[in-house]
């Protein structure tokens, strides 16, 4: 009777732990779903190596009182409506969204400056004006100080973003908020915040770097950077004229060592529509011949970019004999890489005794808060009637791991 009775015992406490077991485990799966849910992580259900990469992820956000917003708000807009007949002037597109013109961006920097604000076009395509200020806080901030300094920027949407930097043994607290001419009524305030930034620093080159919070990938950077320090205007023409119009996306005259020697690294095919924007001010369109550049075209525009024969070029890839034009593709979703891109600056022209120009050019990477993530010296010779055709271009050691990639637009054969 006793064995029976122990053995009834033990089947029962064997089922209980069973039944204790499953209700954990759906309480779990519970836990679980409901995270996935509302798009949350629970962090203590991670390894030691994730939860340390979900850190800082999240910007440390700080109140704001009433007299602050009060004060933040009067000032940027007595600011704004300093530039009211500018802005109210300026041609804005014909789209219900507002698109200024790069003219009209430096004209609406310009009128804050002269109001004594330090002010900058978000483009980064324009020096800052009154920058003397921020550089001085900045340097300060960098040894620790407990320094302040604010200064506006102008987007192509036609907004004012205001930003006011407070540094204190190394911490910076931003306040950041924008104005936004509405139609049809006053200028007003859009936004506010005050955020305890991730991270910050101050390069030697001249660029202010923040992090709102870690970046947990490209798609969610928090990245913001804005040059302080002045380029030359001869920097900035050059960048303009023969740089800023090609850039690395869609094409690898940049992203390849090539020489006037050895061409042949240069798939001319996908530089071809680039250049042919330069020279006719709007984009090729390939509606009379789909696919196709008529050779007489395509070897017209390359031979005045480039030191190079139309006999040469017909010995290349995507050359078609029979109906003598040139293979091409449009740049599309489908035949590009979707990597973000830099954006190059030119720091440096070296008029060389040869009668050459060198352009030693930093690729600018937001995504990665580089302000040089790898240079490049592009050559390029004035021709008899004072065309400048590029002529060369080399790679600087440090950095080629950060090449942008590519691929031809095409298997050009």
């Amino acid at each position: 009777m006793n064995r029976r009775r122990a053995a009834a015992i033990f089947i029962m406490a064997i089922l209980a732990l069973t039944v204790i077991m499953l209700v954990r485990k759906a309480g779990t799966a519970d836990r679980e779903r409901d995270s996935a849910d509302d798009g949350t992580i629970d962090v203590n259900m991670l390894r030691p190596d994730e939860r340390e990469s979900t850190e800082n992820t999240e910007p440390v956000m700080i109140s704001i009182d009433e007299e602050e917003k009060i004060r933040i708000r009067e000032m940027i807009l007595e600011a704004v409506e300093g530039c009211r007949d500018i802005y109210q002037s300026a041609d804005k597109g014909t789209a219900d969204n507002v698109v200024l013109k790069e003219e009209d961006m430096h004209r609406l920097v310009n009128c804050l400056a002269d109001q004594g604000y330090t002010s900058a076009c978000s483009a980064n395509d324009f020096n800052m004006r009154n920058e003397e200020v921020l550089d001085d806080v900045l340097r300060q901030a960098e040894q620790g100080g407990t320094v302040s300094a604010g200064f506006f920027t102008v987007t192509k949407s036609g907004t004012f973003e205001w930003r006011q930097l407070e540094f204190d043994d190394g911490v910076l607290v931003m306040t950041y908020a924008s104005a936004v001419w509405e139609k049809g009524r006053e200028a007003n305030l859009s936004y506010i915040e005050k955020v305890r930034m991730y991270d910050w620093s101050y390069t030697e080159k001249g660029w202010l770097i923040m992090e709102k919070a870690k970046s947990k990938n490209h798609e969610l950077d928090m990245h913001s950077m804005f040059r302080v320090l002045p380029l030359s205007e001869e920097c900035r023409e050059y960048c303009r004229e023969y740089i800023e119009p090609v850039k690395y996306k869609g094409n690898n005259l940049f992203l390849t060592e090539w020489s006037e020697e050895s061409m042949e690294p240069i798939v001319f095919n996908d530089v071809f529509d680039f250049l042919y924007e330069i020279d006719y001010g709007h984009p090729y369109d390939d509606i009379q011949s789909p696919g196709k550049v008529p050779a007489a075209l395509y070897e017209a525009v390359i031979t005045s970019w480039f030191p190079i024969s139309a006999d040469r070029l017909e010995q290349m890839p995507g050359y078609n004999g029979e109906e003598n034009s040139y293979d091409w593709a449009a740049v599309g979703y489908w035949n590009i890489s979707h990597h973000f891109q830099q954006q190059p600056e030119v720091v440096e022209v070296r008029h060389n005794p040869d009668g050459t120009v060198t352009l030693e050019v930093d690729a600018v990477y937001v995504l990665e808060g580089q302000d040089k993530a790898f240079t490049h010296e592009v050559t390029m010779r004035p021709d008899e009637n004072g065309h400048m055709k590029y002529v060369g271009n080399h790679i600087l050691e440090d950095g080629k791991e950060h090449i942008s990639d590519y691929k031809p637009r095409m298997d050009y054969k």
